[in-house]
């Protein structure tokens, strides 16, 4: 469905590209951050298909397990991820995060990352909003019914 946002997807596979790829950002926390977005929004592509993307990372399969959890228990992660998560559950949830949420979180990985974490989770919850809206699944159309381009 994004192919039919003409140059719109462009941009936007230019923005989540640079995430996916930022050297930056740990790869294991990355996936932990978009898959706790994914069962946050309910949003069963991202799910599916970050799944294989974090046990590729190195995120150990009962890891993921506990992100799809309401309240995932902190001993199954570090320090800067129950941090990092803390703020994901209160941006998604609340569209807001509260100085100690942010500070945490800054302690911990400081300022840059901490801001390529919160585009992180807008862009992966818009994400999940457009395709949630469009009913994609990870193996076929969209509410539209439109054909995918070739």
């Amino acid at each position: 469905m994004l192919a039919h946002t003409g140059e719109v997807s462009v941009h936007w596979h230019a923005v989540v590209g640079a995430l996916l790829t930022d050297p930056e950002l740990d790869a294991r926390l990355r996936e932990i951050v978009i898959l706790r977005v994914a069962y946050l929004t309910g949003s069963s592509y991202e799910r599916l298909h970050h799944e294989e993307i974090a046990a590729r990372a190195g995120v150990p399969a009962d890891v993921i397990a506990e992100l799809a959890r309401a309240e995932p228990r902190p001993a199954a992660f570090n320090a800067t991820q129950n941090a990092v998560l803390a703020l994901v559950d209160a941006l998604v949830r609340g569209h807001h995060a509260d100085e100690g949420t942010f500070k945490a979180v800054h302690e911990r990985v400081g300022t840059e990352v901490t801001a390529k974490l919160v585009l992180l989770i807008g862009v992966y919850v818009s994400t999940a909003v457009f395709l949630n809206a469009f009913e994609v699944d990870m193996d076929a159309g969209a509410r539209l019914g439109v054909i995918a381009p070739t």
